[in-house]
């Protein structure tokens, strides 16, 4: 997912390509999901800022399910709902999956190996994409 997830007040529509319509029941829980992960970032550091991070998104995943739930009625709206909008909750949970392995991992690397650590995990999520890529 390319980008911020985020363009002003709404999910970001041109770099998803999703139809506004379809957007629109979970802009709100999204944009809360962001201000949520805001005062996270402020409140805590280090490993402990993305397990409180990993919290949050859980529980806006949980809602997303209740109002996902909601929403499909039929097998178009579905397919719609898995492709643009699940992503881009599970694309927060992913990263910051992620970030907190990377921050565990920083406290035992030497700086130089750095550099190998960040090249690694940037393989990771290219061949994560490359076998998640069609729905």
């Amino acid at each position: 997912m390319g980008g911020s997830a985020c363009m002003g007040d709404e999910l970001d529509l041109d770099s998803h390509q999703i139809p506004t319509a379809m957007t629109k029941p979970f802009d709100a829980l999204y944009l809360d999901l962001e201000k949520a992960l805001k005062i996270v970032d402020r409140k805590y550091a280090g490993a402990e800022k993305y397990v409180q991070g990993m919290t949050v998104i859980r529980e806006r995943i949980g809602q997303l399910r209740i109002q996902g739930a909601r929403f499909i009625k039929d097998g178009a709206r579905e397919v719609e709902y898995f492709r643009h909008v699940w992503p881009v909750f599970y694309a927060k949970l992913f990263l910051h999956i992620w970030l907190y392995r990377m921050e565990l991992t920083r406290v035992t690397v030497p700086d130089e190996g750095w550099p190998d650590l960040v090249e690694r995990e940037e393989r990771r999520v290219v061949r994560f994409f490359r076998v998640n890529q069609e729905f």
